[in-house]
């Protein structure tokens, strides 16, 4: 029997431009992953600039989309989406806590605790400093490899685009 807390769903890379991956659980609710080109966010000079994708995960259906249930899975799913984007090239990506529906800081938690549980060495994440315009407030981060040779410029990047948007 396999162990709940490591089991995965199959999922499929469907590709295109927005690099879309999909999977499916077993309550039926259909989950999109996104890793959109997102160089608009940084400078023309950045050598890195070409490899940044925002990370957009999304229910695509569900049976009732107002009540989404937990599901231990998706997290082990949704690692082994993001391992096999940057399983052969040195990418950035961007994580963008969605305000649509004020439920942006859940949804950062979410993606802390994934994180953290991940305890991985593989990826390092740098949270950037939260941005309020009015009411709205807006968590991200972003992620990369340890091993991307633009670590220390990735991180000056986000911190010089956060101070400038203040």
């Amino acid at each position: 029997m396999q162990n709940e807390a490591l089991r995965s769903y199959d999922f499929e890379f469907v590709g295109g431009s927005a690099n879309l991956y999909k999977f499916t659980t077993q309550r039926s609710v259909e989950y999109d992953v996104r890793f959109k080109p997102s160089a608009d966010y940084i400078p023309p000079d950045e050598p890195w600039r070409d490899d940044l994708y925002e990370l957009v995960i999304e229910v695509a259906e569900a049976p009732d989309p107002t009540c989404i249930p937990a599901d231990s899975a998706i997290f082990p799913t949704i690692v082994a989406i993001i391992t096999d984007f940057f399983r052969t090239r040195q990418r950035v990506v961007l994580y963008i806590c969605d305000d649509s529906d004020s439920k942006e800081l859940a949804r950062k938690r979410k993606f802390d605790g994934w994180y953290t549980r991940l305890g991985d060495s593989f990826f390092e994440k740098y949270d950037l400093p939260t941005v309020a315009a009015g009411p709205e407030r807006y968590f991200a981060s972003v992620f990369f490899r340890r091993d991307n040779p633009y670590r220390f410029a990735i991180v000056a990047a986000f911190e010089r685009l956060v101070e400038s948007d203040k």
